[in-house]
């Protein structure tokens, strides 16, 4: 299980920020910084594309935070998946609760695929494209085509059947 840091109450954080679950906005409350002004909206974002809130010297993921403020729980070991694919979008209508491999599965194709296809990759040995998905840590190999479309809907139909809710094909 991911290690994440335990939030300290929904309480402490209304003290520096509002959010709003209908935009997922931030609002700075504080005024102690020559960085931030009140009512300003919180935007800072981390290299992977998250929002991040800054509370002391510490930084918070705000989806986190978001599932904090307003279901009154910490998400604790459990992730917090953007259902929409967008980092930075923290409506709580887009967010829920995944295990790891249920955010990963709800990921995007790769950035660097050959195919650009999701479960998708080219074997040099058969001259042929592969689909393959990965289910509870285990590679699943689903079948060698000539077409990467047809692999692509291969691998479509198992994250279907696998994934559920959680099948992103992008």
């Amino acid at each position: 299980m991911p290690r994440t840091r335990k939030l300290p109450s929904a309480d402490y954080f209304r003290q520096f920020v509002k959010y709003d679950p209908i935009t997922g906005d931030f609002i700075w409350l504080g005024d102690d910084s020559p960085r931030r002004k009140q009512g300003e909206a919180i935007k800072a974002k981390s290299k992977s594309g998250y929002i991040l809130v800054r509370v002391a010297p510490v930084n918070y993921m705000a989806h986190r935070l978001a599932w904090l403020l307003e279901k009154g729980e910490d998400p604790g070991h459990f992730e917090v998946d953007h259902i929409n694919g967008d980092k930075a979008d923290n409506r709580i209508e887009n967010l829920r609760l995944s295990t790891r491999g249920q955010n990963r599965a709800n990921s995007a194709h790769n950035k660097s695929s050959k195919s650009g296809l999701k479960g998708v990759y080219w074997c040099k040995k058969q001259k042929k494209w592969r689909a393959q998905i990965t289910v509870n840590k285990k590679v699943m190999k689903l079948g060698a085509f000539v077409d990467p479309f047809e692999a692509h809907m291969a691998y479509r139909e198992a994250a279907v059947k696998y994934h559920g809710e959680f099948a992103n094909f992008g």
